[in-house]
């Protein structure tokens, strides 16, 4: 009999699953000839006696490795988890994770945030220990069932026999990574805004979210409603006119369809001088209003905010930038009854906190954990968050229940993000 001690595990259970096929084929051709004694019969029926005396022994050495923690978490996270490499895991046959899982499973290793910070600190240590918990996976697989209990029921480490790192792999730690960071993966698209339809695009976008149902929040019919009775009169009624864009007194429109009209005319370059002029207005007056907003928010007297023009003029021109050109933005169509969008007041909230560039030294609300991203990253960044924790997101929404989530993982960081009942993205901000 070879000695089994020698054979990698890996190729042990190559061999053992070998040596399963063989005795699988052999029983089939004893059960198909039953009722003949030929010699070759009879050497079927050595045969499998042989490969099941083998099957026993590799069994054996196999239940002995699999009862021996091969890979602890400690490990996990130093090969894989720290740098956030994807991986190729293979399990003992015969192992929980086996049966439950199958052979094999892939993907990112999830972590709690306690949990990640603990493993953090113990794999600098002089002695690191070897704990057999519990892994969980964020994986690929296209079985949301399996998914959802890879990441949130896991498995054992010691039901791991083998491991596949990515090539793809970062010489350090990507979590707490410091410094300016990019999103992974980003791919960039040029569009010639000369060409490009924007009217046809938000016509098309919204109108069929409205076909199918979808409860589209106020900015998004302004916006539908508002271009239809501009470029496609004959398809919007009195009644949507008057449900959509008038003031309940019908005398004129709401301030909202006032401020998209002339925004559209002057975009489309098809606004007179009067309504150039009065969108102007329009828009010194919403900016004004902003920049009340802001002081008033901080808790700060508006010279303090005006003290930037000499002590810090980049981060005073970022801020008055931000009251002239943020406008009220769907960041997600999730689900008819789960749509996700943010204004400019809880939009400033978010950066006021956790940017930098929108840190005012005067205010005790500023300052917080920042995120580590240019500016132009944010609301990309938000969007990642959403779609990853789309499924809880859709399942509050419905419901007309707030939504809320703490230490979830990305990129090197943890998150936390509220959203309320209606939609409106209310907190966003990184943890670390």
């Amino acid at each position: 009999m070879e000695n089994h001690n020698s054979f990698s595990t890996a190729s042990l259970i190559i061999y053992y699953k070998l040596l399963q096929e063989i005795s699988s084929k052999c029983r089939l051709y004893l059960v198909e000839n039953e009722d003949q004694q030929t010699e070759e019969y009879i050497k079927h029926i050595i045969k499998l006696e042989e490969i099941n005396q083998t099957l026993a022994f590799v069994k054996n050495e196999l239940d002995r490795r699999k009862n021996t923690v091969k890979f602890s978490v400690e490990e996990i996270y130093q090969i894989a988890g720290q740098k956030d490499a994807y991986i190729m895991i293979n399990f003992f046959p015969g192992s929980d994770a086996y049966e439950k899982y199958g052979e094999t499973v892939h993907g990112n290793i999830w972590y709690h945030k306690q949990e990640r910070e603990r493993l953090c600190a113990k794999v600098i240590e002089a002695e690191i220990p070897r704990t057999n918990g519990d892994v969980f996976l964020s994986s690929g697989i296209m079985d949301e069932n399996i998914k959802h209990e890879l990441q949130y029921e896991g498995f054992k480490a010691i039901d791991i026999s083998e491991i596949y790192v990515s090539e793809k792999v970062f010489d350090i730690s990507t979590y707490r990574q410091p410094g300016i960071k990019t999103i992974p993966n980003t791919i960039t698209v040029n569009i010639n805004s000369r060409t490009f339809n924007v009217v046809g695009s938000q016509l098309y976008v919204l109108g069929h979210y409205l076909k199918d149902g979808f409860s589209l929040p106020g900015h998004d019919l302004v916006l539908y409603y508002t271009n239809l009775y501009l470029f496609k009169r004959e398809k919007i009624t009195d009644a949507e006119i008057e449900k959509y864009l008038l003031k309940e007194d019908k005398s004129t429109f709401t301030d909202l369809a006032d401020f998209t009209i002339h925004e559209i005319k002057s975009r489309e370059k098809i606004a007179t001088e009067v309504e150039l002029e009065h969108y102007k207005q329009l828009l010194t007056q919403r900016s004004k209003n902003r920049i009340q907003f802001i002081i008033k928010h901080l808790g700060i007297p508006e010279k303090k905010l005006n003290e930037l023009i000499s002590n810090d003029f980049n981060k005073y021109m970022a801020i008055q930038t931000s009251t002239w050109m943020f406008e009220t933005e769907t960041l997600a169509y999730l689900a008819p009854q789960a749509i996700v969008y943010w204004d400019y007041e809880r939009f400033m909230h978010i950066v006021l906190r956790h940017y930098p560039d929108f840190f005012i030294s005067a205010s005790s609300k500023g300052n917080g954990s920042s995120f580590q991203y240019y500016f132009k990253d944010i609301t990309r960044l938000s969007k990642i968050m959403i779609e990853q924790l789309k499924n809880d997101i859709i399942e509050k929404l419905k419901a007309g229940k707030d939504f809320s989530a703490q230490g979830v993982y990305y990129n090197g960081n943890h998150y936390q993000m509220r959203i309320a009942a209606d939609g409106k993205l209310m907190q966003f901000g990184p943890m670390d």
